[in-house]
């Protein structure tokens, strides 16, 4: 298991100490590069889908389990940036890794009902991020309008 791991299911393990349970997860994480598909490099590849896949997956596997025991309900979210629903003409790999984790949602969703639990996917829309101006957790350069 890798150190990210670790901390994130020791991160969950105290919260339920705390609150006795988790009602809900939002599942959110993103970077991105710029660019069109022939110009990303497999480090591209690794260190977007590493986040906004692998980051999700971790999620589940650290959250879910205790959902399906508590038999209560719950609501699990995953909060996926609005780019994840469309094709943008500039940071398609954000978009194909965020297409990924729809699909792995959608398969959840039906598993999870028969457990109580919920499953939903949110896409909010553009946020102005560092992320999206090539700011430290991305590679992206969209440029803003004023409005």
């Amino acid at each position: 298991m890798c150190a990210a791991t670790h901390r994130l299911r020791r991160a969950v393990a105290e919260a339920v100490q705390q609150s006795g349970r988790i009602d809900y997860l939002f599942n959110n994480a993103g970077i991105g590069v710029s660019g069109e598909i022939d110009s990303y490099t497999l480090d591209d590849w690794n260190d977007v889908f590493g986040v906004n896949l692998r980051g999700v997956v971790h999620g589940i596997q650290a959250v879910y389990p205790i959902m399906i025991r508590q038999h209560s309900g719950p609501h699990r979210e995953h909060s996926l940036h609005g780019r994840s629903c469309r094709q943008s003409g500039s940071g398609e790999l954000h978009t194909a890794a965020k297409h990924a984790v729809v699909a792995i949602s959608k398969a959840l969703r039906v598993e999870a009902e028969r457990h109580g639990v919920q499953v939903s996917v949110f896409c909010p829309g553009v946020i102005r991020t560092p992320m999206m101006t090539g700011g430290q957790y991305g590679r992206l350069n969209i440029s803003w309008r004023q409005r």
